[in-house]
């Protein structure tokens, strides 16, 4: 029976103790309010105001729906700015602890940049560092700080990657052995956080003849191609550049077989951005490791 406009109603009429100007208050005309006014009387049975000549005030009846109507409009008012305001901007800083991700993410992060107008992205590619404070973080080594919420998108193995025309190419597997003439390339990571190093050359105590860092995926396969060096990289990487460039996965001894994982802040997990980040990760990684399933 009491609708929002009667609560407006009732509120303006005892802040401004005039028809008119509640009327104005509320941009419409006194007879349409006086109209109002009498047909919720007459639904409740009473009077609600009392009018003289000068003024108009509330009756008993009237100063109760004026509490309702004090409680009720703010918290009205407060949802209705909610829905209506425009988006804040939200910039999301996002790393990668493993760098070979880079080429495929870019593009989905790009495109949700268009479905997401206010979202910007603080990209970090220098991330050497597991503990750094990012919202997002791509890594493949599982969470240890028991705070953030960590998303496994799938397993893969670690390869090594020959130009064709390399003495190397003929073998089955590598072992630490084979790099000691080698000229390693590298993402620009320290060393000691590379699995090669970690996982099959310092445990044999071998170094590389050489050990060169390169920016990124794509000039490390060239450089592979132009057989300056070898290199360790994801499986998944490699191949959709294996038949193009006349380069060659092989094996490690011992394997290394990692997992990838988004790691979350909390307070960003939620976010409608972020969810569809985690799914177009999850399928874009399951497309690339298809051929080896």
């Amino acid at each position: 029976m009491l609708e929002l406009k009667h609560l407006r109603t009732i509120h303006a009429i005892q802040q401004h103790g005039s028809l008119t100007k509640a009327a104005q208050s509320l941009a419409t005309s006194q007879s349409a309010l006086s109209h109002q006014l009498k047909e919720l009387e007459h639904k409740l049975s009473t009077t609600l105001v009392i009018r003289d000549k000068r003024s108009v005030s509330l009756t008993a009846q009237g100063k109760s729906i004026k509490v309702l109507a004090d409680e009720v409009l703010p918290k009205i008012e407060a949802v209705i700015a909610t829905l209506t305001e425009r988006p804040q901007a939200q910039s999301l800083s996002l790393g990668f602890a493993c760098h070979a991700c880079f080429q495929w993410l870019m593009p989905i992060c790009s495109t949700l940049q268009q479905d997401y107008p206010n979202l910007s992205w603080d990209i970090r590619d220098d991330v050497f560092e597991q503990e750094c404070d990012l919202d997002i973080l791509f890594t493949d080594e599982a969470c240890t700080d028991g705070q953030s919420i960590e998303i496994a998108l799938g397993k893969f193995e670690q390869v090594a990657v020959v130009s064709e025309l390399n003495p190397l190419a003929i073998k089955s597997e590598l072992c630490a052995a084979d790099f000691a003439d080698q000229t390693l390339l590298t993402y620009p990571v320290p060393i000691n956080r590379l699995d090669i190093f970690k996982q099959v050359l310092t445990p044999a105590h071998v170094i590389p003849a050489k050990t060169r860092q390169v920016a990124n995926s794509h000039s490390i396969l060239q450089m592979i191609h132009g057989n300056i060096g070898i290199a360790v990289l994801p499986n998944w990487l490699v191949n959709a550049y294996q038949y193009q460039l006349g380069i060659k996965t092989i094996g490690l001894k011992p394997a290394i077989t990692k997992s990838l994982y988004i790691r979350l802040k909390s307070d960003v997990a939620d976010l409608m951005s972020v969810q569809q980040l985690v799914i177009a990760s999850r399928d874009k990684f399951a497309t690339l490791m298809q051929p080896f399933q």
